[in-house]
């Protein structure tokens, strides 16, 4: 009986092996180098997976096992910058075998190819293309008018403040023309054209403290002091660090181009952490996903400190720094002093060097 009990478990094992489609999928796209990154997003069973690449000079592998054939999307950012939207795209079908995945320029005009499914749905598009064709140059018209409309409402909006500088809606024209997140010189040159009556308004009042805050975490400027604690729960001060060049370091386990930037960051940390450098990590992350937290942190190496109250974007460090997206970074120099802001892949080592002589 416990034989065949056995051999029951054996072939239940087996079958599961046997059901697991293991794949490569080879990418050569462009000349895309660091900060570029990639991301592989499908289902496998009942789990959502973003598989993080790396890529150099165009080309970049990616390996794993689905249950059954899956249709995943993958995108890709040339710049690193993290907002899905602004990445280039594409699918490809994830099944047993050597997948390829090849353009000469963008990932909109990759030919995929070395499996089945891959095979034939790549000759359906091939069939489609006429019609894909016709659809771009509809949507080019259509991108085209849009942003046509989007300047002229914007000199509209312009126009109507000039014209009525004491109305109290000015202010919140400005923040609709302006967008989410400003840069510094837009926000301050904005704010110089309103009246005295809408500067001094809730809103105004608003605006102007948010100056004042971007104002105090420029080049040039003293870091704001902060106090928080490590994942051991002993309270950390930034003021520790003086004396030391220091890199403040925002990040999270689950921001996808944060982990991507991350293998940059450890790479700089090895080579200047005896030179008078080190880095200081603040996550994102929340209180409930600390074990993440901890886990990204084994996984990618980062051996320098960590901090976090674990409030997600209500972080009282980020608040402080006026962080909106990250990855995001300030280089402090041994005074204390802000010297260089949101280094990226190789400009990170290139300040460190230029400054670590």
């Amino acid at each position: 009986m416990k034989q065949h009990l056995l051999t029951i478990v054996l072939s239940a094992a087996a079958l599961q092996a046997v059901a697991q489609e293991k794949f490569i999928l080879n990418g050569e796209i462009g000349h895309y180098n660091a900060p570029a990154y990639g991301v592989l997003n499908y289902v496998a069973g009942t789990e959502r997976r973003a598989d993080t690449f790396r890529i150099n000079d165009g080309k970049f592998s990616v390996s794993g096992s689905v249950p059954k054939t899956v249709k995943a999307t993958y995108f890709i950012s040339p710049t690193g910058n993290g907002r899905y939207y602004s990445m280039e795209s594409g699918n490809v079908f994830l099944e047993a075998g050597t997948i390829a995945l090849k353009s000469p320029d963008v990932a909109s005009n990759a030919r995929m190819s070395g499996t089945p499914m891959n095979d034939g749905y790549q000759q359906y598009l091939d069939a489609m293309r006429p019609l894909a064709l016709k659809r771009d140059t509809v949507q080019m018209v259509y991108s085209n008018a849009i942003a046509k409309l989007n300047t002229e409402k914007v000199q509209q909006l312009k126009q109507f403040i000039a014209a009525h500088p004491e109305s109290p809606v000015v202010v919140t024209l400005v923040n609709d023309y302006l967008g989410q997140t400003p840069s510094l010189e837009q926000l301050d040159s904005a704010f110089q054209t309103l009246s005295a009556t809408a500067k001094s308004s809730s809103a105004g009042k608003e605006m102007a403290a948010k100056i004042k805050a971007l104002k105090a975490i420029t080049v040039g400027q003293m870091a704001p002091e902060f106090s928080q604690q490590d994942t051991a729960g002993v309270m950390v001060h930034l003021k520790d660090f003086r004396g030391k060049y220091v890199l403040l370091d925002f990040w999270a386990s689950w921001c996808v181009p944060c982990r991507a930037e991350n293998p940059h960051v450890v790479e700089a940390f090895n080579r200047y952490k005896d030179k008078n450098f080190t880095v200081l990590g603040v996550s994102l992350d929340r209180e409930k996903d600390k074990a993440a937290w901890l886990n990204a942190i084994h996984e990618d190496g980062l051996t320098w400190t960590q901090v976090s109250d674990l409030h997600y974007w209500q972080n009282a460090v980020s608040k402080l720094y006026s962080i909106q997206a990250i990855p995001a970074n300030f280089l402090i120099d041994p005074q204390g002093r802000i010297i260089a802001t949101n280094l990226r892949g190789e400009a990170l080592g290139k300040k460190l060097a230029e400054v670590l002589k």
